[in-house]
Order: C-alpha cells, then structure tokens, then sequence
C-alpha cells in the first residue's frame, strides 16, 4: 500500500519539486498552496495518485479545517511536510507580521492536529523544512532568521513528546542552505554559495525523510556552515 503523505506549500521551489520526487517514489501526495492554478498544473506532472487543496496557512483555523478535509478525501495521513514559508528582508511590522503568521502560527496550528491524528493511530511522520538560517539571524533577514528557529525548536519538542508516547512516530527537521527558488532569486547573487537546484534538493530531502533521520542539512555540506555559523562570535558575525 502507498504511504500518504501531504505536502503544505506545494506550489512552488522545494514543495513542488518534493511533491514530484515522491510521487515518482510511489507515494500518493496530497499537495496545498494558495494558488490553484500552479497546484493543478502541478498534479498533471505527478505519475502517481494525488489530491489538491487550496490552503492559505495565514488563516490558521481555516487551514486546520482543511487539513481534516484532505486527510478524508485521502483516507488517511502517514506524513506532514510543513514547507509552506515566506521570506522578507528588512524589517517593516506588514512584511514580518506576514512571516510570523505562515512561518510560526500557521506551521503550528497544521502540526498539531497532525500531532492529534498521528496519536490517533499511534503512527506518523512530521517533517518541517527548517532552515540553515535558524542558527543565527543576520541583519538581512531577522524575523525570517527567527521563524526558522522556531520551527526547529518546535520540532525538537514534538520529537521528545513522540518519545514518550505508544507508538511509531518520526520528527525530520530539515536545514537547507541555498536552494534555487523564487525566494533566494530576490538575493544577492554574489552572496550565495554552494546554490543547490531544487529537484536536487528534493532528492536529498526525499532520501532523509526515508531514513527517518532526526536533522537533515540541504545539501549535506551545510552541516559544517551551521555549526560555524552556530559558534560564530559577535565580533566576527558584525563585520558581515
């Protein structure tokens, strides 16, 4: 039988190209986004069994409502992808409150009643695509910087609240460098390295998503660029 799994924030870059990736693995795929005209043009590329939803996470109850509707309309729900996010620069309230209520309250109010279902039936996959960006916020993208770290918290959280729970449950937090998408296009480009496609991307998360791992970094390499930017020092960090 085909694994269910449902991917919020389908539409476009890392989400529309996983959606792809596993619907060639042979998982049946429900995908969500704001936009209906990109998630249909979407599901005509998927080869196996998909299903469409159109969700904005800034509307947090509603969306919570839907989720329950695509669960149903699938018969059921093995693994959430929480990719759905928006990036800002500089910081200006309309932009960051915008960031705060995908990023934090909408991720939050989707992975807990997939928390609730997984309980349920005492199995299920959470999976949130995090970024590198959660281990330190520089003056470019503040708010966004500090999102990512919420939802990384978030997710070492409900891992440790999974551990103590009857059952068969796996948390994935997954930490992409730059990945070529809408969002880092707005970037500098002379400030972006080790730029990963997102088809490659996807097979990279794909692959650590069927491995159960706990943190994934995209591409792998970035595991060192975390940990240097982990214990980087003020000092040092100001003069970026």
């Amino acid at each position: 039988m085909s694994k269910k799994v449902i991917i919020i924030g389908a539409s476009a870059g890392i989400g529309r190209a996983l959606a792809l990736a596993m619907s060639k693995a042979g998982y049946e795929v429900g995908i969500t986004a704001r936009r209906k005209e990109l998630l249909d043009s979407l599901q005509t590329e998927m080869p196996n069994k998909s299903f469409v939803k159109v969700m904005d996470i800034g509307q947090a109850e509603v969306a919570r409502t839907q989720l329950a509707e695509l669960v149903a309309e699938m018969g059921g729900m093995d693994m959430l992808v929480l990719n759905s996010a928006v990036g800002h620069g500089f910081l200006k309230w309309e932009t960051d409150k915008e960031m705060i209520m995908v990023n934090t309250l909408g991720s939050v109010a989707l992975g807990d009643w997939a928390i609730d279902f997984f309980k349920k039936q005492e199995k299920g996959h959470l999976v949130g695509i995090s970024s590198v960006a959660m281990h330190r916020a520089f003056r470019e993208a503040i708010v966004y910087s500090a999102t990512k770290s919420f939802l990384s918290a978030y997710l070492q959280g409900v891992r440790h609240y999974f551990v103590h729970k009857k059952g068969n449950f796996a948390v994935t937090d997954i930490r992409p460098g730059f990945v070529e998408t809408f969002m880092t296009s707005q970037n500098d480009p002379d400030k972006m390295f080790w730029l990963t496609k997102a088809d490659e991307a996807a097979d990279y998360i794909l692959s650590a998503i069927e491995k159960k791992k706990k943190i994934a970094y995209i591409s792998p390499r970035w595991w060192i660029m975390g940990k240097i930017m982990g214990l980087m020092p003020d000092w040092l960090a100001h003069k970026m």
